[in-house]
């Protein structure tokens, strides 16, 4: 059916809605920019990180997997602008052959469960799983825990944005302390936080069907409370652990994924 247009003074909308003469039918929804399409570095990105670009399409992959298992979770794209220029992000994959091999993922900071908006914290994400261990494939997502139930930590919002963090530890940051594992750190990286060890650890699995950090932890920059550091890791079958350690503590199974 054809859309009547009929001329009036603009002016005089205020008065013609008062008086009854027109009325708004339906309001013209604004769709925000979407800086994440059509920009170059992140098709970069895409074309050289392939399966290891965890962006939009990775989240929406989650979401659908969630959905099928029950579960109704919608995380909100954050409108970011990707952190690397074209070149920048080239150097970033060559530097898979020093032994920084990287994925990208965008973090979100908020999703909307059941119609209710709530923060990415660890708590939050971690309840997405208490009705459905799994549903992404066999056993647990998250290992059962307890101890940072009360952790401030765990309350805090994941920060949005894009990162590049390297997909398994340093080799050469096992079996170090906290502080020997600092001098690794190059311009421009650093540690990882609590929360976003576990969203780049669950998003991966969720978008490739691949664990990484099975075996080892990555030991990052959340503190803990009685002046331990968190590290979360060991993501087997019973599911993804987080703990906290002393930063003097040296075990071979604990490093450090340094993040772009």
């Amino acid at each position: 059916m054809p859309t009547e247009t009929l001329p009036f003074d603009p002016n005089q909308v205020p008065k013609l809605l008062k008086e009854g003469r027109i009325k708004v039918v339906k309001a013209v929804p604004v769709t925000p920019d979407r800086p994440l399409h059509g920009d170059r570095r992140v098709e970069k990105a895409r074309q050289l990180f392939g399966e290891d670009f965890l962006g939009e399409e990775a989240i929406h992959t989650m979401e659908a997997k969630f959905l099928a298992a029950g579960v109704d979770v919608h995380f909100v794209i954050p409108q970011v602008t990707f952190p690397l220029d074209e070149s920048a992000v080239q150097a970033a994959k060559d530097e898979e052959r020093r032994g920084r091999a990287r994925m990208v993922v965008l973090r979100p900071e908020a999703m909307v469960v059941n119609g209710q908006n709530k923060p990415v914290t660890l708590l939050e994400f971690r309840n997405l799983f208490k009705d459905h261990p799994n549903p992404f494939g066999s056993g647990k997502v998250f290992y059962d825990q307890t101890w940072y139930d009360d952790q401030d930590f765990a309350k805090q919002p994941m920060a949005a944005g894009f990162a590049l963090p390297t997909k398994d530890v340093l080799q050469d940051s096992l079996n170090k302390t906290w502080t020997a594992q600092q001098v690794l750190v190059q311009q421009g990286e650093r540690r990882r936080e609590g929360i976003e060890t576990v969203w780049d650890l669950v998003l991966y699995y969720a978008a490739t069907g691949k664990k990484l950090l099975e075996s080892r932890w990555d030991w990052g920059n959340t503190r803990a409370s009685v002046d331990r550091l968190v590290a979360v890791g060991r993501f087997g079958s019973d599911g993804l652990r987080v703990g906290g350690w002393s930063p003097t503590r040296q075990l071979p199974d604990f490093g450090v994924c340094l993040s772009r």
